[in-house]
Formats: structure tokens, sequence, C-alpha cells
């Protein structure tokens, strides 16, 4: 399933092995890393709570660190002169965000938010730099993993401009129901609105993807969306116009 938003092609497969943390680190940003630095980075970092709806940083902030997601979701966007918001991205565990700040930015060119009770690892990035510059196996395994997370993200903005409105809410639901076939009960983890800006369209054109939705058995009521059949979106995209 082609992911359209919280990217990861990560591999578990050692988690087992690794400390929690090490392992999140690995997931995110570091894979291939020899344990020993991973042990290194976690202790590095500083686990932070983040309450539904706090500020993580704005966008002309100082850009002091880099953040792994360990628990919930955030949000990355843009606000325009006149208060408009541009959804860049909504992250979920396992992803990593702010990693401009290793690129020389001085300040974060947008902003973060919790959309949930949210667990970020924070990791200074002057200190973080510094030991990238010190042990380049450490900055190639990140490297790594950031172009492959670029390459989704790029994948997955063309995929999205590529669908229209109807195909781009079907394939949103069902990677959070993170399935293909049978039934599916899924508690919305954002508001609507910031559905429509994550997927590019606007809020009532959204309603109206959920109207006609419905006649293929997907019923919703506020943050409560109930699918009859998962197969029935799949196959949207090959039956159905918008």
């Amino acid at each position: 399933m082609s992911r359209l938003l919280c990217p990861t092609d990560a591999p578990a497969a050692r988690a087992g092995r690794l400390r929690p943390k090490s392992a999140l680190l690995a997931e995110a940003l570091f894979e291939g890393l020899a344990p020993k630095d991973l042990d290194w980075l976690a202790e590095l970092g500083e686990t932070r709570s983040y309450a539904k709806g706090e500020t993580i940083f704005d966008q002309g902030d100082e850009a002091r660190h880099l953040y792994v997601v360990e628990q919930g979701r955030v949000k990355i966007f843009t606000t325009s002169v006149n208060g408009a918001q541009n959804v860049l991205g909504l992250f979920g565990p396992g992803t990593h965000v702010a990693i401009v700040s290793l690129y020389g930015f001085d300040t974060y060119p947008a902003s973060c938010e919790a959309l949930e009770e949210t667990r970020l690892l924070a990791l200074p990035a002057q200190l973080l730099a510094k030991r990238l510059s010190e042990q380049p196996a450490i900055a190639m395994a990140m490297l790594k993993r950031a172009g492959k997370r670029l390459e989704l993200l790029l994948d997955s903005y063309l995929d999205l401009k590529a669908l229209s409105p109807l195909e781009r809410l079907a394939r949103h639901l069902l990677d959070l129901a993170d399935a293909e076939r049978g039934p599916a009960r899924i508690l919305l983890p954002y508001p609507r609105t910031v559905l429509a800006a994550a997927i590019g369209i606007a809020p009532e054109n959204l309603s109206r993807a959920f109207a006609r939705l419905a006649a293929i058995g997907v019923h919703s009521e506020g943050s409560i969306i109930v699918i009859e059949e998962l197969s029935r979106l799949k196959d949207l995209p090959k039956t159905k116009g918008d």
C-alpha cells in the first residue's frame, strides 16, 4: 500500500536485541548503526511529553533539536500571512521531524504541533552534528535513512496529486486502517480540518467525499468511521471517478 502520510519503511528486525530508545532511533533514522552508537545517541536524547494541541516548535524558532516520535502523532505545517495553514505532513511513531536542524538551518522553516498525547525523543542538534562530524559511519547511516524518507515523501506527494479528492480520502482511510480487506472501525486521530488539509482538499470537498463513500459502506459520525469492507475502498480508484 502506498502511504500518503507518516511514511516509514524501517524494518523492526533488530528491535528485540536493542534497548527501546535505541531501537526507535534505528527505525527512525539510524538503520544499520552499531548498538553502542545507538545507545550513545539514545542517552543523548531527552524524552518530552506534549498534550494534544500543544506547540512543539514554531516556524522561525531557533532550530535546536531533531525529534523522533516515540508515541502519538504530530503535524508539520506552515502559516501564511493571512493565517491559513498549509499542512506538510502528519508523522507518527518511528518517524523523525526537524532534521533541518542538522543541515545548517538557523531556524525551523515550519511549525510542529501535537495532534494527540505525544511523546518525543529530542536530540540536541549541536551535539549531534559534532558527533556526526567525528563519526562518518553515523552520518552515513543517517543520510541513508533520510534519503529513503525523502524518496517516500516524494512518492507520496506525486501519488496524492494524481488522485481525485474521493480517491485521496479512500487511500487515507486505508492507511489509517492499516489493512486492505475486512471490516474496520477507525477513530480519526485528528480533526477533519486537519485531514482535509493533509490530503490537499477543501473541507467542503471532504464532506462531499464522505457522503459519496456512504454508498459503498463507509459510515462516519464525528471522529468515528465504520467501514463495512476495506476492499471496496482499495478498488475504488479503478471503478469510480470524482
